[in-house]
């Protein structure tokens, strides 16, 4: 009974560097709520809490998440999939 929390390390080129970009996968976190936590931060696994476990709020435009890595601190993604963030225009 209650809630539990599951931290996943791991990520990135360099294994000990916690704050690594996302991991080239096949399934985005941040497009696919579907999405294994465990596959996006440890690069293998679709099982566990998925990306929809971590979502705090979602607007028109972005997404609000709790940290994959549980660091202290809120990500925000674009609700659309972007490879770089230079594709991001005002709108």
């Amino acid at each position: 009974p209650g809630w539990g929390v599951t931290v996943f390390y791991g990520g990135g080129e360099d294994e000990e560097d916690e704050d690594a970009g996302p991991l080239n996968v096949d399934r985005c976190m941040s497009c696919d709520l579907g999405c294994p936590l465990r596959l996006g931060v440890t690069g293998h696994g679709e099982d566990g809490p998925t990306s929809r476990d971590s979502l705090v709020r979602e607007t028109e435009h972005c997404r609000v998440w709790l940290d994959a890595k549980a660091r202290p601190m809120l990500v925000i993604t674009p609700k659309a999939h972007r490879e770089r963030m230079s594709e991001l225009s005002d709108k």
